[in-house]
């Protein structure tokens, strides 16, 4: 994109676990890239690992594209998820806790990122912000 004001990183792949961590590893490069604090690098990659994983783990049965897209501006970095998968509100801490990885994805969401979801036809969106 030209002209963009802010630096943004965008992925699809196919739901998978290691594509998970595939994904979660181009975001690292692209944070440290862009002299992001560790701190805030780590929490970044700890949601788009698990709540790929999520979405392949509700999905099992399906093939599906899950896309992240991340902007990065001066008080906080935005994370946008779409996936294809079940509708399945990733940002709903209130959600009955089903398995350790829900209770620990809930956890970290509750403590460091505002969250809101928005169903589209066909797609889950999540959107997570963090401050910087």
């Amino acid at each position: 994109v030209k002209d963009c004001d802010f630096p943004f990183f965008s992925k699809s792949f196919i739901a998978s676990k290691e594509n998970a961590i595939l994904a979660r590893d181009e975001v690292q490069d692209f944070l440290l890239k862009n002299k992001i604090s560790e701190k805030i690098i780590y929490k970044v990659m700890l949601i788009i690992e698990e709540s790929s994983m999520m979405v392949v783990e509700k999905n099992s049965k399906k093939k599906l594209i899950i896309q992240f897209t991340l902007q990065i501006h001066n008080n906080e970095v935005l994370i946008f998820e779409r996936d294809n998968g079940i509708h399945f509100e990733l940002s709903d801490t209130d959600a009955k806790i089903t398995d350790f990885r829900q209770y620990f994805y809930n956890s970290l969401l509750d403590s460091y990122f505002h969250k809101q979801y928005f169903l589209t036809i066909d797609y889950n969106r999540n959107i997570f912000s963090i401050k910087r």
